[in-house]
C-alpha cells in the first residue's frame, strides 16, 4: 500500500509538472487570456507539487512509524506468545504424564487419590495456562 502512495505521489508529480510548462503557440499574436491562463495553469503546477511534497513526507513519517510498530511487534509479542506457548506445551506434558501414572495405578487406592488430586490440581493450571492473555 505504501509503494503504490509513492507511485501515485510521482504520477502526481508528473502530471504537474505537464501543467505547468503548458504554453500557447497562437496563430496570430498572443492575447492576455492567453498569458493568463499559462499562468494560472504554471501556478496550478506549483500547487500541485507542494501538495505532492508534503504527501511524500506524510508517507515517509507513516511509512517510518508503520515499520517501527512491526518491529517492536516482532520482537515483544511474538516472542512473548512463543513462550506462553512453550510453557503451555510443557504443561500439557506433565499432565498427559500424571494422567498416565494415574491409569497405570489401579492397584493401589491410595496412590490412585493421590494421583487424582495430582490430576485435579494439574487440569486446574492447564485450564489456568490455557486462558493466559497472550497479549
Amino acid at each position: 500500500l505504501l509503494q503504490i502512495e509513492e507511485e501515485l505521489s510521482k504520477c502526481h508529480k508528473q502530471f504537474s509538472s505537464t501543467i505547468s510548462h503548458i504554453s500557447f503557440k497562437p496563430i496570430g499574436s498572443q492575447t492576455e487570456d492567453d498569458i493568463e491562463t499559462e499562468n494560472a495553469f504554471r501556478k496550478f503546477g506549483e500547487v500541485m507539487d507542494e501538495i505532492e511534497d508534503q504527501r511524500d513526507r506524510f508517507i515517509s513519517i507513516k511509512n517510518n512509524c508503520a515499520m517501527k510498530r512491526l518491529d517492536r511487534f516482532r520482537k515483544n509479542d511474538i516472542g512473548r506468545c512463543k513462550e506462553a506457548k512453550r510453557k503451555f506445551h510443557s504443561q500439557t506434558e506433565k499432565s498427559c504424564a500424571s494422567l498416565e501414572k494415574s491409569l497405570s495405578a489401579k492397584k493401589n487406592t491410595k496412590g490412585i487419590e493421590e494421583l487424582d488430586s495430582t490430576c485435579k490440581k494439574e487440569k486446574s493450571t492447564d485450564c489456568d495456562s490455557a486462558l493466559i492473555p497472550l497479549l
